[in-house]
């Protein structure tokens, strides 16, 4: 049997933080669009839109998470309203990615010890 690719091997291989946080992405010719997290990850992000992610000439190019940050994406993948993001940021964003993560699975521990 044909060994998978490395790609698919490693998809899920980071651990992915369930949440809902109402972000903001932006494209590479300035225009926003509100929409929800499904996940988070230090790879990357699920994201949920209220229309279809794409637009017209127009790359994903931020994710703004009010309270966190700006982070620097690259779109991965699209399937009717959701869209997979892959975060390309320098280690300063990644720094403020790892807060961000490691204060959201406390507050998801927190809720189940409750």
């Amino acid at each position: 049997m044909q060994k998978p690719p490395a790609q698919y091997e490693n998809r899920r291989a980071v651990m992915r933080i369930a949440c809902g946080i109402d972000v903001i992405v932006e494209y590479d010719r300035g225009a926003q669009t509100k929409c929800r997290t499904v996940d988070l990850s230090m790879s990357g992000a699920q994201l949920r839109f209220p229309g279809s992610p794409r637009k017209r000439d127009e790359v994903m190019d931020s994710l703004i998470i009010p309270g966190a940050g700006i982070f620097s994406i690259s779109p991965r993948w699209t399937d009717g309203n959701k869209a997979g993001v892959r975060f390309t940021g320098p280690p300063e964003e990644l720094d403020l990615l790892t807060s961000l993560l490691r204060h959201l699975e406390k507050m998801r521990q927190t809720r189940m010890a409750d």
